[in-house]
């Protein structure tokens, strides 16, 4: 049973997070203030709202007047103190879906992000993240993040609110196509390719006054976290084919490679498309990181965009994805005189697939959802793939 303590400090992080002044917390009686606190305390626990669940839906509505209390003091931080609806979207992945609560004010429609960064990592992070959001957002990509108006200091903490001890962002909502990497045609991964040589681009000139936590993942600590990997982890029946590519991801160089700002999440999943297959708009920018410009390949081709799809991993992968996605890429670098993928570069590319399968399979807690093949046979997949006479064919055709 939820104690009393508890029920009075999710109520007391309401009442700070709205604000003495809030009409809902001077409207409703002690009683229903004590249920928001219990409720609140749900919330503090992560105990996500599925639309599904139509009973407890309904009982928060009637407790709060429609209001939830997360939603409306967020809402409230970003200027909306009139919500004419509320609600949560299930399925799907990236900041557009998942169970992501959303709000109607006025004629607009809103989505509200939990910042990842803030699980393990500070504030500085998450404005690290928010700066370079908004610098790409100043040069034209398009990002539908809505700012606080009022906020003293730096642009960046106009972007987020610090609730209950966590921080979120506001985006509005798009109107646009959801496209799967399983499904989309080459002009597609081409678009896409473009829109992301112009990003890393445009990074060349973003400076930061933060720094991003060297705890965040990146290649160096994947390998160093693979090398510790334990033999009699590892099943017996698949031991020879995961030491096998142990083996080739210790002895690779990355040296010299060309490094940069980068989004870290740029996929399927965080783009809105138009029906040409453009991307019309981009979210979900608190992986940013520095971090090799390579490193947004893998995330951007493999990433179905879709709950429940897994991964976009086929024999085929190389010509239907990772092709076009450089054509498109180094077409647009060069229209920009930026410099294109070179093949030294894209031959680096299997190892940072085996990097981080391998670290997915052993330290993360997110296995991957690959019908029929598990994890095991996701990994020969790859190995597959970048064995193919397709992927030296293709590295042969680059100059």
């Amino acid at each position: 049973m939820t104690n009393c303590a508890t029920i009075m400090k999710g109520y007391q992080v309401v009442l700070k997070s709205t604000g003495p002044a809030s009409n809902w917390a001077e409207r409703i009686s002690w009683r229903k203030r004590v249920a928001v606190g219990v409720l609140k305390a749900v919330d503090l626990l992560m105990v996500p709202l599925r639309p599904e669940e139509f009973f407890l839906a309904n009982c928060r509505a009637r407790i709060l007047g429609q209001n939830h209390p997360l939603i409306f003091a967020i809402a409230h931080e970003f200027g909306f103190d009139q919500i004419s609806a509320f609600g949560f979207i299930s399925g799907g992945g990236g900041v557009q879906s998942g169970n992501i609560p959303w709000f109607e004010a006025g004629r607009g429609k809103f989505l509200i992000k939990q910042i990842k960064s803030n699980h393990s990592l500070g504030e500085g992070d998450v404005l690290y993240c928010l700066e370079y959001m908004h610098y790409l957002m100043e040069k034209g990509i398009p990002i539908p993040a809505v700012a606080r108006s009022g906020v003293a200091g730096d642009r960046a903490r106009s972007f987020f609110v610090k609730v209950a001890g966590r921080f979120y962002s506001l985006d509005r909502w798009v109107e646009g196509l959801d496209i799967s990497t399983a499904q989309a045609p080459a002009t597609v991964f081409e678009n896409v390719g473009e829109m992301l040589a112009h990003i890393h681009f445009l990074s060349l000139g973003f400076t930061s006054k933060y720094s991003r936590n060297p705890a965040h993942y990146s290649v160096a600590q994947a390998l160093a976290a693979i090398k510790t990997i334990p033999t009699e982890k590892i099943g017996e029946k698949d031991r020879d084919c995961v030491l096998a590519i142990m083996k080739k991801v210790a002895g690779i160089d990355l040296t010299g490679l060309p490094r940069g700002h980068i989004p870290s999440d740029f996929n399927f999943a965080n783009i809105k498309f138009n029906s040409s297959g453009q991307p019309i708009t981009v979210f979900d920018w608190d992986n940013t990181r520095y971090a090799y410009r390579l490193e947004d390949v893998p995330a951007t081709v493999t990433q179905t965009g879709r709950r429940g799809e897994g991964y976009n991993l086929h024999p085929a992968l190389v010509s239907t994805a990772i092709a076009p996605l450089v054509r498109g890429y180094n077409r647009k670098a060069k229209e920009l005189g930026y410099t294109p993928f070179l093949k030294e570069e894209l031959e680096v590319l299997p190892f940072l697939y085996r990097v981080g399968w391998l670290y997915r399979l052993y330290f993360s807690l997110t296995k991957l959802k690959i019908d029929p093949s598990n994890d095991i046979q996701a990994m020969k997949l790859i190995e597959q793939i970048f064995n193919s006479s397709e992927w030296r064919d293709f590295l042969a055709s680059q100059s």
